[in-house]
């Protein structure tokens, strides 16, 4: 066939190709479509604008579940039934010719007239009658039990204080000395000496201190150790072993024993 094949559709080829040529937009035609959209201006967030919190962030008020809700409508409902029942009181009350300033004082006046009685009659009574159960309750075997019982543990509950507070200062006296097996080898005067408030540590210190002096051989006229008159000096252990029980009189050498001694331990 001269004039070209046929398509499968019985159309020339050259038809084909005019309706593809015709479905293709030339470039420059693009350009010119490209061109005639205006692209939207960008939205610009004014300035020092504080950020919004999403809907569903957290405002700082504690959420209440459904149990907190439930009570929360529970104490409303009581709260309204008491107001209910306290006007019906006080109702009551002035319609009886009463005249209450809330509705505790109304059942006070109701009971009152009900006895026959003034409200200070009614309550001088009320009070007498609550004395005299206190005082039979305290007369009860029961009661007595209990308060004996209680008296008995706060002596249980001071004991074990001291106990522990007495080997806490023996551990702190055996770290210094550990030849000292029990406080009571420290004799009555370290007693004395914590009953009156000293700690037994400086308790402690304050006996040895004074056995040291009675070993001590100064001079009774010097009054001091080795003729120094520096009363901020700390003594010496041979100083401490020459101090007599006479030197130790002198509240300034006492306590310049007992500093030493601590240095020295």
């Amino acid at each position: 066939m001269d004039e070209g094949f046929m398509t499968s559709a019985g159309q020339p080829a050259e038809n084909t190709d005019n309706a593809v040529q015709e479905g293709v937009v030339a470039p420059e035609e693009m350009d010119l479509q490209n061109e005639s959209k205006t692209p939207e201006p960008e939205k610009k967030e004014p300035e020092n604008q504080q950020p919004q919190p999403p809907a569903n962030a957290n405002t700082g008020r504690p959420k209440q579940n459904r149990a907190e809700n439930r009570q929360m409508k529970e104490l409303r409902r009581k709260a309204e039934q008491y107001d209910s029942t306290a006007k019906e009181i006080i109702d009551l009350a002035r319609a009886k010719g009463l005249h209450p300033t809330d509705a505790p004082e109304a059942v006070e006046m109701l009971a009152a007239a009900e006895k026959g009685k003034t409200l200070e009659e009614y309550r001088r009574d009320r009070s007498a009658a609550a004395e005299e159960e206190e005082r039979r309750v305290k007369e009860s075997p029961l009661y007595k039990a209990l308060e004996e019982q209680v008296a008995k543990n706060a002596d249980d509950l001071m004991a074990f204080r001291i106990e522990q507070e007495m080997k806490k200062d023996l551990a702190e006296i055996q770290a210094v000395d550990p030849s000292v097996k029990s406080l009571d080898d420290l004799g009555a005067e370290y007693q004395e000496m914590v009953k009156a408030g000293i700690t037994g540590i400086n308790a402690f210190y304050a006996i040895r201190g004074k056995q040291a002096i009675q070993n001590a051989a100064i001079p009774p006229t010097t009054g001091v150790v080795g003729g120094k008159t520096d009363t901020e000096r700390d003594f010496t252990g041979e100083e401490l072993d020459r101090l007599t029980e006479k030197d130790l009189d002198d509240q300034n050498l006492l306590e310049r024993a007992i500093r030493s001694l601590h240095k020295l331990k």
